[in-house]
């Protein structure tokens, strides 16, 4: 048997490795739950830096939309006054205004329900949370299946340190 078909496990200082195939199920447990560890780990900061991404960019477009929120405003209510005084000749002063009043708020509600239809749709993290949640269910799993199996080869192994 050459020394190529031994794999050895990475350690401090100590007594020589063990073949791969002498290990002992406790030491490849332990190996894999710090692989599995680390993989959640990397999605979780991965998450986190997606979500900062996420936030900057939605900061910087709502701090545009806000910008022109003055000049608008102002626009609207020129726009307003001018559309009674309008139509102050058919209908009368104050029912004019009710009327262009009436306009405006139909117009906000219908652009306010747009905005909230648009903002439940607005999920662009739903792959990342599937993920998480595949590889939490497939940890499970794993973890499921390693307390059921029995020692192999009648290596003895100290289960209640895992």
């Amino acid at each position: 048997m050459s020394s190529s078909t031994f794999r050895t496990v990475p350690r401090g200082p100590g007594p020589e490795p063990l073949p791969a195939d002498r290990r002992s199920i406790a030491e490849e447990l332990s190996r894999a739950s710090d692989s599995l560890g680390r993989l959640i780990r990397d999605h979780i900061g991965l998450a986190r830096l997606e979500l900062k991404g996420e936030a900057r960019k939605i900061t910087t477009e709502a701090m545009i939309g806000l910008s022109a929120l003055p000049f608008v405003l102002a626009g609207i209510v020129m726009m307003d006054v001018a559309l009674s005084i309008g139509i102050s000749s058919w209908v009368g002063g104050a029912w004019a205004f009710l009327i262009v009043g009436a306009f405006n708020l139909l117009i906000a509600g219908s652009l306010g329900l747009y905005a909230a239809t648009k903002l439940r749709q607005h999920r662009r993290l739903d792959a990342l949370s599937e993920e998480l949640e595949r590889n939490t269910a497939v940890a499970q799993q794993v973890r499921d299946r390693m307390r059921r199996r029995p020692p192999a080869d009648g290596v003895a192994t100290n289960t209640q340190s895992l």
